[in-house]
């Protein structure tokens, strides 16, 4: 009976490891080139980002 479970458990855990392995071989490439197009892009005027204060309520 153990033996028949550890076999099944194997394979499983086998078969999960395989598809990370292929998850990570397809975001890997997407998350370079995601990265250096934003280090390719124009950047010819910065863009400045203000928070506004928010008003404090008094309760």
């Amino acid at each position: 009976m153990w033996n028949s479970f550890v076999t099944v458990a194997a394979k499983l855990l086998t078969w999960a490891w395989f598809a990370g392995v292929v998850l990570m071989l397809l975001t890997i490439p997407a998350c370079m080139i995601k990265i250096f197009s934003a280090l390719w892009e124009d950047h010819d005027e910065e863009e400045v980002i203000y928070d506004k204060p928010q008003k404090r309520r008094s309760s």
